[in-house]
């Protein structure tokens, strides 16, 4: 018995219309992505990716590549409006010692270049 692989639209080629495409791309199947943006223009400012982001990056064979590009954060400071620092979180201890990845910082476009060179060029957005 064959199972038939329906045709599947990916409507948005942002950080999660790629990563959903390389996903499904890994599973054997071939989706159409569809951006209304003519090209990927380097815009949008930096973001960060916290250890559950890092697994599933990490799942789709691409982790490292992120992290190579990023800048990983080793702590974390919330600080009052005076700029006190109130508490801190040492994120090796917590993230890398327990899941092996910790929060990583990246520019938006760089993330995205990443995917987009993850895909096969037919799942390039159209």
């Amino acid at each position: 018995m064959t199972t038939e692989i329906p045709d599947v639209a990916i409507v948005g080629g942002g950080i999660c219309g790629l990563t959903t495409t390389l996903a499904l791309e890994r599973r054997g199947w071939t989706p159409t992505v569809y951006e209304t943006a003519s090209e990927y223009r380097p815009i949008g400012a930096g973001i960060l990716l916290q250890t559950n982001a890092l697994l599933v990056l990490d799942r789709l064979g691409i982790a490292d590549r992120v992290r190579e590009a990023g800048v990983p954060l080793e702590e974390s400071l919330i600080r009052s409006a005076n700029g006190r620092v109130l508490t801190r979180f040492d994120l090796n201890r917590v993230e890398r010692a327990d899941y092996g990845y910790g929060f990583v910082a990246i520019h938006r476009a760089e993330l995205q270049r990443i995917l987009l060179d993850e895909l096969t060029p037919k799942s390039e957005p159209e």
